[in-house]
């Protein structure tokens, strides 16, 4: 029952940017990792297995969930930087303009880009997306089996800790913890251990119902975030990094909250509907967020002032219509064959 978390999260992102809020869509960005190190180490036991075809086939399914709504909005973004010109796009957000060699062509038509600092690849056609080559290189790891055992998990996430640890002992600035490629093993090691865990951290939720529910996570989530906030803005690091490690405990009660239990007001149905639009979301509101600027302004325009709130606004409208577009014409077809891919798993997997 992850779908309104996902796109709580993606919210959260497209706040941090549009709004010129600090910190929380960074938290955001790490709860992703988290929850995708639960979400990749539950499929890979459960669904595919370490066998050779079923790593094939959890490849399969991984690049049809990811791709096709991609390219699609790939194709917008190029739409979008044509029609206003480069020099309007890249003022908006500094990495939106056209790729004009074969590496970055490649790079932002696979989603790798080709750095330990991802998020510093230009050009992006959809900036966050340094994020899913971080993804894609644990997905990896993760099929490999970095994940399989508890064992191998308590040494990947004492390998995060230790990154972690290094960053302060040299003395290196915060990115080094938040972008780097390194910096994503400790929340997908946490994810997974979660999944190896779950059921003595779904022992300490049902003992404190009071403090560690639906309502009250999600609350202390937002409340961390806008601490951590106040924190940077005062140059408070020692705040600042306890908000950052808190994030990761918050989200992994949520995740594992998450798991057996879902809020009274929302069924699985309107959950899995919620949960769609997080994808696309996470992928446009740059985008949008550009045209609705020149569209009402007829310039780039990002603050929080009056303008930089009704721009915020809008641009969420115009996702929301291009996610509905997406989720209909673009990942309905690909989820049947998703299926499909599945079924044939289970076959193969029945025949072994």
């Amino acid at each position: 029952m992850f779908g309104f978390y996902r796109t709580f999260l993606a919210l959260l992102v497209v706040a941090h940017h549009l709004l010129n809020l600090t910190i929380i869509g960074h938290y955001a960005v790490h709860g992703f990792f988290i929850l995708s190190g639960y979400l990749m180490t539950f499929v890979m036991h459960n669904s595919y297995g370490y066998r050779i075809e079923g790593k094939i086939f959890f490849a399969i399914n991984r690049i049809l969930r990811l791709f096709p709504i991609y390219w699609f909005v790939l194709f917008l973004s190029i739409l979008i930087i044509m029609y206003w010109g480069e020099e309007s796009s890249s003022q908006y957000r500094q990495f939106i303009f056209l790729p004009n060699s074969f590496s970055a062509i490649f790079q932002n038509f696979s989603l790798i880009y080709l750095h330990w600092f991802p998020g510093s690849v230009s050009p992006r056609l959809s900036p966050p997306t340094w994020a899913l080559t971080v993804e894609l290189i644990f997905y990896f790891l993760i099929a490999l089996g970095v994940s399989k055992t508890e064992k191998r998990t308590v040494i990947w996430l004492v390998f995060g800790v230790f990154y972690f640890t290094l960053t302060y002992l040299l003395n290196l600035d915060y990115a080094y913890r938040y972008s780097t490629v390194f910096a994503g093993s400790l929340p997908f090691s946490l994810g997974a251990l979660i999944y190896h865990r779950r059921n003595q951290i779904t022992k300490i939720l049902k003992e404190n119902p009071k403090l560690l529910n639906f309502y009250s996570l999600f609350g202390m989530l937002l409340v961390n975030a806008g601490i951590a906030m106040v924190a940077k803005n005062f140059s408070s690091s020692l705040l600042e990094n306890l908000s950052l490690y808190l994030n990761y405990i918050l989200n992994a009660f949520i995740v594992a909250y998450l798991i057996n239990e879902r809020p009274a007001v929302l069924t699985k149905k309107m959950d899995k509907i919620i949960g769609d639009f997080s994808y696309p979301i996470y992928l446009f509101h740059w985008q949008a967020g550009f045209a609705v600027s020149m569209l009402i302004w007829g310039k780039p325009l990002l603050n929080r002032e009056v303008e930089g709130i009704v721009n915020f606004f809008a641009a969420l409208i115009l996702t929301f219509l291009v996610s509905v577009f997406a989720i209909k014409f673009i990942d309905g077809p690909i989820e049947k064959v998703r299926r499909k891919v599945k079924t044939l798993k289970r076959v193969k997997f029945l025949q072994s």
